[in-house]
């Protein structure tokens, strides 16, 4: 909010919006200012990197605000960005977990999953992880992967998610993106490239509220199979398992993408 105001010239406009998105919440704050030029954007969340044009150099400020912004929103399973063009504005949003539910809600949610007759045994045999550090989801989707039949494996961290890997066979794996320590990106990077077939190139779903575009291209580049957005179905979330299962198990590849 600082940053907006300092770099918005006088008689323009600074908003913040704020909305829920699954399990995360996302805060934005869009201004009509100076704008930073393409290329540039993710440079200024690295230490002492300041705006270049004559305008920004008129300003007083460190150059570390930023950084540290990143660095503490990084490390409670947050994630920020920067949407800007020069003489535009800029749009910086981040997205943060929400307090894990109570049991309570945990035990609703999962009351109201929908029940039907042809997904009722979609994943019988099939043994899948769910990769996210909120209990709720976790515990949401484990339920609808039971339903439908399968088994499922809980990791609430991209370390647990690679023990799991280590020691169990896996069919296919439900994954976030957005989580602390190490991202839901870090754990694709490590199926494709570390481990041994066929769990090399098993189905990795991503379920997540990152949904711009370029979270999405970015996931499908690193080896992502599909790309799921948070709030979710869970008949979407069981028939995409047992699509790309049943294609990987006939040697078929391909990507693609929900829009």
């Amino acid at each position: 909010m600082s940053n907006a105001v300092k770099y918005t010239e006088s008689g323009g406009t600074v908003q913040i919006h704020a909305e829920i998105l699954a399990d995360k919440a996302q805060v934005s704050v869009i201004d009509s200012g100076v704008g930073i030029p393409q290329g540039q954007a993710e440079k200024l969340f690295e230490r002492f990197n300041r705006g270049d044009d004559s305008y920004s150099r008129t300003q007083v400020g460190t150059g570390i605000g930023l950084s540290l912004t990143k660095h503490l929103i990084e490390i409670n399973g947050g994630k920020i960005g920067v949407e800007s063009a020069v003489g535009k504005g800029s749009r910086f949003w981040i997205l943060i977990p929400l307090a894990d539910a109570t049991s309570a809600v945990v035990d609703e949610a999962v009351a109201n999953i929908e029940t039907e007759d042809e997904t009722a045994k979609l994943l019988s045999g099939l043994n899948v992880l769910i990769v996210d550090d909120n209990m709720m989801t976790t515990q949401f989707l484990g339920t609808v992967i039971q339903r439908a039949g399968g088994t499922s494996h809980i990791a609430q961290s991209v370390a647990e998610a690679r023990k799991i890997l280590a020691e169990q066979s896996i069919d296919a794996a439900l994954v976030d993106l957005a989580m602390p320590i190490e991202s839901g990106l870090d754990l694709i990077k490590h199926v494709r490239q570390n481990l041994a077939e066929p769990q090399a190139s098993m189905p990795l779903i991503v379920v997540s509220a990152c949904v711009f575009d370029s979270d999405q291209e970015q996931a499908l580049n690193h080896g992502a199979s599909f790309f799921i957005a948070k709030p979710f179905r869970p008949r979407e979330v069981v028939k995409t398992i047992r699509h790309f299962t049943t294609a990987s198990a006939l040697n078929s590849t391909g990507s693609f993408r929900l829009k």
